[in-house]
């Protein structure tokens, strides 16, 4: 399939084939163009890690607002560091296109953009963030390698027309990230990164939970998973929770969270109803944000952390996530 959109319609369902042209801002029965673009979410975040570090860069537009941001995570110090700059959502650059294409931001102080070259073997990751009273400034250059696995694609309604489309995929990175005085330098061996591309006619109250993390092996192996428990319809068959194992990817069944404790004792358990998924997420660090203006209303939770348990593939095979880093998010927005 060539694209998800074929006779302005969204072609719904789940796969792990490429798939070059992700959009969906022409389709029927949203409504005009100027709602349609008011309507449209769109956002590229990266997760990045290695032994010592645990990081997002992202580029996010809620129609009304658009948020550019940086996060940075020392496990040796645990301290988290933050930027985040909102902008005019006109000045966001994004294609749908993940063969050739580009998302970016325009902000006056910071730039981060993402060229996606799936089939030529790379996305290429470039962020120049300033200092700020919270956060050290940060230079990052990296190159993520499409070479060698398979991306989880995404095509989930809301209603009969509306829908959300996401690619997802842990790959290895290489590059460097320079924060403050002191520079980290990703290894493919012992680095791997998260590509989340992502768009969709969200209802007006958005909802989530996600999780999302990975460890390197002793074999050498890259062990990452996805988890989101979002507005859906019939998860069983359109969802994005997956686990890759090297560069292969392996669809796994919807999923619930279950949250316990406060503060430096916060649990979250991801189960699902099979005993495929049995895992534990608990936050070191806390990133929050919560907005509330005339029309819009964000109450986001993104805390960083490390999961235990163990995820079984449909064939049978089970992988411990004991040691994995990642982060997850608790998420409402009303836009």
């Amino acid at each position: 399939m060539e694209r998800i959109v074929e006779r302005r319609k969204i072609t719904f369902g789940t796969g792990t084939s490429f798939v070059p042209d992700l959009g969906i801002d022409d389709v029927d029965g949203v409504g005009p163009g100027w709602f349609r673009a008011m309507r449209l979410k769109r956002w590229q975040a990266v997760q990045f890690g290695s032994p010592e570090i645990f990081g997002n860069v992202a580029v996010f537009s809620a129609g009304l607002l658009a948020i550019v941001q940086m996060k940075i995570w020392d496990r040796a110090t645990n301290q988290l560091h933050l930027y985040e700059r909102k902008f005019a959502p006109w000045k966001m650059r994004w294609s749908a296109r993940v063969d050739e294409g580009r998302v970016a931001d325009a902000a006056t102080d910071a730039m981060v953009s993402f060229h996606n070259r799936w089939p030529s073997g790379e996305i290429v990751v470039r962020a120049d963030v300033p200092p700020t009273r919270a956060f050290p400034g940060s230079v990052l250059r990296v190159s993520l390698d499409t070479r060698a696995t398979s991306p989880l694609v995404a095509a989930m309604p809301f209603d009969s027309v509306r829908g959300a489309v996401a690619m997802k995929a842990c790959l290895p990175i290489a590059g460097t990230l320079t924060a403050g005085d002191r520079t980290y330098d990703f290894d493919p061996g012992s680095a791997f990164a998260f590509l989340d591309h992502h768009q969709g006619y969200y209802p007006y109250r958005m909802r989530w939970d996600w999780v999302t993390g990975a460890r390197i092996g002793t074999d050498g192996n890259r062990v990452g998973f996805n988890f989101t428990r979002n507005q859906a319809q019939n998860p069983e068959v359109h969802g994005e929770n997956a686990l890759w194992v090297g560069g292969e990817v392996h669809r796994l069944p919807p999923v619930t969270f279950e949250r316990a404790g406060h503060g430096g004792g916060e649990t979250w358990r991801i189960r699902d109803t099979r005993g495929h998924v049995d895992v534990l997420f608990r936050p070191s660090v806390a990133s929050d944000l919560h907005l509330e203006l005339l029309l819009l209303a964000s109450h986001y939770r993104g805390p960083f952390g490390t999961f235990t348990g163990s995820i079984r593939t449909p064939g049978g095979h089970v992988e411990s996530v004991d040691g994995a880093v990642g982060m997850g998010e608790d998420f409402y927005l009303r836009a």
